[in-house]
C-alpha cells in the first residue's frame, strides 16, 4: 500500500513538471522516492521540508492569541511578516501592525525591509510614516504574497519569528541547506535507489524555516544587498542529486538545474 501523497508533496510534483515537461507518478510505495517518471527511467523526484518545531510552537502561540486579528477585508493582498522572537507585545502584534500594512498597499509598497526603510525614516523619504510604525514594532521584513484569490477568501497577515539575528545571504543560506540534506542521508539514498537518469531533490522551506535560511526567499531580493539574489555557486548535497529546488511557501525559490541556478517566482 502506497504511503499518503501530502500536499507539499503534489505541489513540488506540479512545480517539477510544469519547468521540466515530465509526467510524474506517485511512486512511494515502501520507502522509495516520491515519484518517478511514467517510463520509470527518466526522473526521481524525492521531497523534504526545512521547518523549525521551536519557532513552529511559537507563532502556534502567538497566532491562536491573534485568532481573527490575523485576517482583514481591508486588505488587498496576504502578507509575509518576520519579526523577532523576543520582540515585545507579539500576542497582538499582528493587529497593531495592520493599519501600516493597509497603508503601504495604499502608497503601491509591496516589501518593507527594516535597513532599508530605517534609511527612508531618517533621511525623510515619502514613506516614512508607514515604515516608522512597522520599525517601531520591530519588524524585520514584510511583503505582499502573489496569489489569485478566489471566492470568499479574505487576505491574511502570516507571521513568522527570527531569530533576531542578521542574515548572512544567499551563500549561507545554501550552505545551511547543504547541511541539513546531509544530516537526512535517507533522501539521497531513495533517490540513488531508483537509478534514474536524472534525481531531483525538493526541499520547501516555511514561515518556521530558521531566518538564516529562509530570509533570501521569503520575498524578492531586497534592493539593498546583492547577496540576496541566486547563490553563487554549485550546491553541493551528493553527487546522486543533479537538480536541487529549494523553493519558500511565499513562492519564491532556486532551481540548480545540474550547471547554473534559476530565480523562479510562483502564484
Amino acid at each position: 500500500m502506497a504511503n499518503k501523497e501530502r500536499p507539499d508533496e503534489v505541489r513540488a510534483k506540479e512545480i517539477v513538471e510544469g519547468r521540466t515537461g515530465q509526467s510524474l507518478k506517485h511512486w512511494d510505495k515502501n520507502g522509495e522516492a516520491d515519484y518517478i517518471s511514467i517510463d520509470e527511467k527518466s526522473l526521481a523526484l524525492e521531497v523534504t521540508r526545512l521547518t523549525g518545531p521551536e519557532r513552529k510552537v511559537a507563532r502556534a502561540s502567538v497566532q491562536s492569541s491573534s485568532g481573527d486579528d490575523a485576517i482583514s477585508v481591508d486588505l488587498q493582498r496576504c502578507w509575509s511578516v518576520f519579526v523577532p522572537e523576543t520582540q515585545p507585545g507579539l500576542k497582538n502584534i499582528v493587529v497593531r501592525m495592520l493599519p501600516h500594512l493597509i497603508e503601504l498597499e495604499r502608497r503601491g509598497v509591496d516589501k518593507f525591509f527594516d535597513q532599508e526603510a530605517a534609511i527612508e525614516v531618517r533621511f525623510g523619504g515619502p514613506n516614512q510614516d508607514a515604515y516608522r510604525g512597522l520599525l517601531n514594532l520591530g519588524i524585520s521584513s514584510a511583503s505582499s504574497i502573489a496569489h489569485t484569490a478566489e471566492g470568499d477568501h479574505v487576505h491574511a497577515v502570516h507571521l513568522g519569528l527570527t531569530s533576531g539575528g542578521s542574515s548572512g545571504g544567499s551563500d549561507r543560506a545554501l550552505e545551511l541547506i547543504e547541511e541539513e540534506v546531509r544530516s537526512r542521508p535517507d533522501n539521497i539514498k531513495k533517490l540513488s535507489l531508483a537509478q534514474t537518469k536524472k534525481n531531483h531533490l525538493f526541499v520547501w522551506l516555511d514561515f518556521d524555516t530558521d531566518f538564516e535560511v529562509a530570509r533570501p526567499l521569503q520575498s524578492p531580493p531586497p534592493a539593498f544587498a546583492d547577496r540576496f539574489g541566486t547563490p553563487s555557486r554549485a550546491p553541493q548535497v551528493g553527487e546522486v542529486v543533479t537538480d536541487l529546488w529549494i523553493v519558500h511557501e511565499a513562492g519564491h525559490g532556486w532551481h540548480w538545474d545540474g550547471a547554473i541556478w534559476n530565480a523562479l517566482s510562483f502564484d
